[in-house]
């Protein structure tokens, strides 16, 4: 199996959250490390996430840039950037610069956007559903065409653009491209079509093991029917450390049996190096399985 770490940059400095990320970046067991992408802090309620506001909260994106430059080996993204909080082409040119300044290595992660009281404060549009996943769908093409095209034109609904670009390029011909969801109807179809890599959040309600083999099944079918080898998409996961190394271990492996290949521990907010240290050696002996 494959791991990476995720630290809630909220309720912790950022001494505190590079230290982190420099432990991280010496412990070979990890091979991504990622902010994610929200503009407030989130709290668990009963039944769900709620947004917590008084919480100091740092920005994924500002941190990524400068988590990449001080760290030399750790993968590294936002998992996954909410695309209705920035028009794709800023999206684009943010990550051409983080991927600029990390060597290369970002991964690009993105969503469509799912926490209604954040957007709601801000006054963000997040539309229905299905206004949402048309507007991840334009993001992706234009994104896509931006990276791999010296000029791209695009006419959507949602974006236009003429004669657009981005410069500099990347370093290789483009980051990697991370979907997260876990919609069969619309956001599966988008993985089978785009993605290199999918990743199911364990961390909502509804996130349960059975629920994860199913989709599994369904993300199989979608890139069946659109002629893609199944085995192209990378399967991800994301986990809670939970009660521990030990116990997250365990969970981690049951996953893997069910499908998934590669995952991303959420580590408590505030947490010290020392705990990704204990992770690291509890996650070995699956990493080298």
């Amino acid at each position: 199996m494959r791991f990476g770490f995720k630290v809630p940059h909220q309720a912790i400095t950022w001494t505190r959250l590079a230290d982190v990320w420099r432990v991280g970046d010496d412990l070979d067991v990890f091979e991504s490390a990622w902010t994610y992408d929200h503009l407030v802090a989130l709290r668990a309620v009963e039944g769900g996430i709620d947004i917590a506001p008084a919480t100091p909260m740092l920005d994924g994106w500002s941190l990524l840039a400068a988590l990449a430059a001080i760290t030399q080996r750790l993968r590294i993204g936002n998992l996954v950037s909410c695309v209705p909080f920035r028009h794709p082409v800023v999206l684009t040119k943010i990550a051409t610069t983080v991927d600029e300044i990390s060597g290369g290595r970002l991964e690009l992660g993105l969503g469509a956007g799912w926490m209604e009281p954040e957007a709601a404060m801000y006054g963000t549009e997040l539309g229905s559903l299905r206004d949402r996943l048309v507007r991840l769908e334009e993001a992706l093409e234009v994104i896509l065409g931006l990276l791999t095209s010296e000029t791209f034109d695009y006419d959507g609904r949602f974006y236009r653009l003429s004669g657009a670009r981005v410069e500099p390029k990347v370093q290789r011909p483009r980051p990697p491209i991370w979907l997260g969801g876990n919609g069969e109807k619309r956001t599966l179809r988008l993985v089978a079509r785009y993605a290199d890599a999918w990743n199911y959040t364990a961390l909502r309600p509804g996130g349960e093991l059975d629920a994860f083999r199913a989709k599994c099944d369904v993300l199989r079918e979608r890139c069946v029917e659109i002629g893609r080898d199944p085995s192209d998409v990378l399967i991800t996961a994301q986990l809670l450390l939970g009660d521990g190394p030990a116990q997250l271990a365990e969970s981690a492996s049951a996953w893997g049996d069910a499908g998934a290949s590669y995952i991303i521990v959420m580590l408590p907010a505030g947490a010290e190096p020392g705990l990704l240290e204990q992770l690291a050696v509890a996650l070995g002996p699956l990493r080298d399985a």
